[in-house]
């Protein structure tokens, strides 16, 4: 699907990351930067989690047998991040 699809998930849990950081403010929790690092970045990975990326090639291969070359075109579609 598109970023775009993903976009309002992705500013909620950041807002939801900044609120989280407030409240810990005021209750004195000395690991906010580091717990609001770490909410941001779970949003922006689950973002590029929600982008289908493709691609199209086209290309010249050769030399075939006995001789000459040929058109190619591939498609390749990626919905998955590691």
């Amino acid at each position: 699907m598109p970023l775009s699809v993903g976009k309002p998930i992705c500013e909620a849990a950041i807002q939801a990351a900044f609120d989280n950081a407030k409240t810990a403010g005021k209750d004195g929790e000395g690991t906010i930067t580091e717990d609001l690092a770490k909410e941001i970045t779970a949003a922006v990975i689950d973002l590029i989690k929600t982008a289908t990326v493709t691609t199209n090639v086209t290309g010249v291969t050769g030399p075939l047998a006995p001789s000459g070359t040929t058109s190619v075109t591939a498609t390749g579609t990626s919905t998955t991040v590691e």
